[in-house]
Parts: C-alpha cells; sequence; structure tokens
C-alpha cells in the first residue's frame, strides 16, 4: 500500500524517556500502519526500552565509546533515546528509507538538543546501508523491520564489528514462530515450530537459532545475551565473534524439542544434526511432536541483567519502570530455571480443575523439594524440576482443598 502524504495527517509531541518526539497521529487512535508517511509504534515502548538497557549494559562491559547504527530508524525515537540515555555512545549512523522520516529525524535531534555531528543521517535502502557500512566497525547495530527480520541479517553481519559486536534483532511476525503458520516459519526461518504450551519460548529459541545459523555461515559464533518475548514481537540481542571455533562450539547448543500433546512431557535432543529423534513417549507411548532445530543454550547473561536492574532503578524517568524491572527479574528466574515450563491455566483446561494461585503451586512444589520459576515469556507459565505428573497431582489436591 502506498504511503499517504505526510499532510494527510496531524503531528503531536510524545515524551517517551529523556526524549521529546514529534509523531505522526495514527487515524482514529488505532495501531500504526505501513501506510503512514512515518512510522511510530508506542506499543514498541518495552523492545526500546530493552534496548537502551542492553546497550548500556554493553557500553559497560566493553569499557570505550559505541558506534551505533540504526538502518531502519522510523521516527527516530530510539536514536534520541540512545543520545540521552546511553553513556559512552560516539556517534550514531541513523537510516531510512522514507523521505519523510530523514526529515522528522532531523526535526526530532533538533527538538533534544542532539548536535547533528553526533547523528549521521542517510536515507536508502537497509541492505544497501549494510553494505555502504561494511567493516566500518559498528559496535551495535538494531535490526527492527516491519515483519521479518531474516532479509536483513546476512549483510547486517558484514556491518558489524567482526570481534565482539552487538547485534539486536526484532522479530514481529510472531504468528510464524509461535506455530500458527508452521509452513511459512519453515521457509522463513528453516525450522518447524511448535503449537505448545511453551510455544513463546520455543518461537524466541527458534529466531535464536536462525540467527546463529546466518552467522555460522559467515564464520561468526555467537553469545545470547537478553531475548525478549512480548505478544506482538521478539526481539533478541547477540555478541558475535569471526570465530569458527565458538561457531562450532555453539552447534552443541542447537537441537530439537520433543513434546506429548497426550501427557506433555517434554524432552530435548542436542544436535542440530542427531543420529536419531524420539517419535514415540517413553512416558506414556504416544506418539511425539518435533519441533526445531531451536536453540537450547543460555538466552540470558545475568551480569548484562544486574546492569540493566542497576541502571533502570537509577533511571528517575523511565518509562513504564516497574514493568520493566518485573520484566527483567522473570528474566533471571528463566536463566535459572529449566528449559520451558507448564501453561497453568492450559495445564488446568487438560485436567478439567480450576487453576490455584502460582503461590499455592510453588509452595507445593518447594514443600516436596522441587525448585520453581516464573517465566517472562508468558506470566501463565510456570518452570519447576518437578514432572508433568507432580504438578498435575498438585492442581488436583489444590482443588479437593478448596
Amino acid at each position: 500500500m502506498p504511503h499517504a502524504h505526510p499532510s494527510d495527517y496531524a503531528k503531536k509531541v510524545v515524551h517517551e524517556g529523556r526524549a521529546r518526539i514529534v509523531v505522526y497521529e495514527s487515524e482514529g487512535g488505532s495501531v500504526p500502519t505501513k501506510k503512514m508517511p512515518v512510522f511510530y509504534n508506542p506499543r514498541m515502548l518495552m523492545n526500546r526500552n530493552f534496548s537502551v538497557l542492553v546497550v548500556q549494559a554493553f557500553q559497560k562491559e566493553m569499557g570505550r565509546s559505541l558506534i551505533i547504527s540504526d538502518p531502519m530508524a522510523g521516527s527516530g525515537v530510539r536514536v534520541a533515546r540512545f543520545m540521552l540515555e546511553v553513556s559512552g555512545i560516539d556517534s550514531i549512523y541513523a537510516n531510512d528509507i522514507s523521505p519523510a522520516a530523514y526529515q522528522q529525524i532531523i526535526q526530532n535531534l533538533v527538538l533534544n538538543s542532539i548536535p547533528s555531528d553526533r547523528v549521521k543521517l542517510s536515507t536508502m535502502d537497509a541492505n544497501l546501508f549494510f553494505l555502504q557500512r561494511h567493516q566500518k566497525k559498528n559496535d551495535y547495530i538494531d535490526v527492527d523491520p516491519f515483519g521479518s527480520p531474516a532479509p536483513f541479517l546476512f549483510n547486517a553481519f558484514h556491518a558489524l564489528r567482526m570481534t565482539g559486536g552487538l547485534l539486536g534483532v526484532t522479530a514481529t511476525d510472531t504468528a510464524l514462530l509461535h506455530g500458527a503458520h508452521a509452513k511459512a516459519c519453515l521457509l522463513k526461518y528453516a525450522a518447524k515450530p511448535l503449537h505448545a504450551p511453551f510455544l513463546k519460548e520455543l518461537g524466541a529459541r527458534i529466531l535464536v537459532q536462525y540467527i546463529y545459523t546466518v552467522a555460522a555461515s559467515l564464520g561468526y559464533g555467537i553469545e545470547p545475551k537478553v531475548v525478549l518475548s512480548q505478544a506482538h514481537f521478539v526481539k533478541v540481542f547477540v555478541k558475535v565473534k569471526r570465530s569458527k571455533t565458538l561457531a562450532l562450539k555453539n552447534l552443541a547448543d542447537i537441537g530439537w524439542v520433543h513434546f506429548c500433546p497426550q501427557c506433555w512431557h517434554t524432552t530435548i535432543t542436542r544436535g542440530k544434526f542427531p543420529d536419531g529423534l524420539i517419535n514415540c513417549c517413553a512416558h506414556c507411548g504416544g506418539e511425539v511432536q518435533i519441533a526445531g532445530p531451536a536453540w537450547l543454550g543460555n538466552l540470558f547473561d545475568t551480569k548484562y541483567l544486574e546492569t540493566m536492574v542497576d541502571k533502570c532503578q537509577r533511571e528517575e524517568d523511565f518509562p513504564n519502570k516497574d514493568a520493566t524491572i518485573r520484566i527483567l527479574e522473570f528474566m533471571r528466574q528463566d536463566h535459572e530455571g529449566p528449559i520451558f515450563g507448564f501453561h497453568i491455566h492450559q495445564l488446568c483446561d487438560k485436567l478439567n480443575v480450576s487453576g490455584p494461585s502460582f503461590e499455592i503451586i510453588q509452595k507445593e512444589l518447594a514443600k516436596r523439594g522441587f525448585a520453581s520459576f516464573r517465566s517472562h515469556f508468558d506470566p501463565l507459565v510456570i518452570k519447576t524440576t518437578a514432572s508433568v505428573d507432580i504438578l498435575s497431582e498438585i492442581l488436583r489436591q489444590a482443588n479437593v482443598q478448596s
């Protein structure tokens, strides 16, 4: 759909973090669409919050000033927030294919008193931008397209610093990653998703696996630092290193997921090319559903999480501060807990029982000697070292007692 003329839309000033941004108002207050002259989506606030926090943690780790590129900058809100909220930035290369966005970024830089020599502007296709930035030592690149990031990753790696660069990747085509369009996911991400109770975490791990596959084809290995999953997007931050040794080592973290829809018994098989995949559930004998390949290694760096919590708490006017800190706490639990978890409402429906509170469930698990964790991927998911049989027994007993 062609873009509307900018004069067809009213403008307003919004505040996000320390930044003030002139944006176009969407029709009737609806979610922004591609036809708008310049794209600004308030629903992506948490995405930008975590971009700011992760880049600050990255800068602290590197101990030097950073060069950043935002190839799909839109209104320039992320650029402004980086400049105003992240210490240790040398310069930012801001690009958008839209001439209207180019003009709006200039307007917003002036509005926030950001020196023009700190932000280098361009208006071209994102992949052409990456090629022009080839081997220019970008420390951080934020790939945030409308839809899938797949068409941009190959060239993005070419523009990233070879040793220790950080890549932020957003995917908004969550329906593919979460199993609603399995064939499309196979084509786009070369992986089979699964509409399972842990589909959100699995979708994120499929995306990390795809990023790794592109990286490995170029001789890069990856270290995931933070993965953020929300209702309408997945954001992955990975540190990369030009190392075939690391790329080969990463293969041990690629694998397959086996889920039995009859008894909910879930197992994993590590290795991208294992000798064989389980088709029959060892627990109940039912037919197993298989998903993958997916990333089965760590998704979070605890040092990053600690720095991000500290940064968020110190920032007086950080937007959605309490919600951001709560997500960071659940990310810590995701890191400490087992891979995947149990969706309590879905399990209760399967058992035909009412769901007790998470506090009651966790208390009963602790009595039996099992650890339990909450998950940022889904507030209704609990991760535990207990089996699904033990968790089901607790849910049934809670209903009898009530």
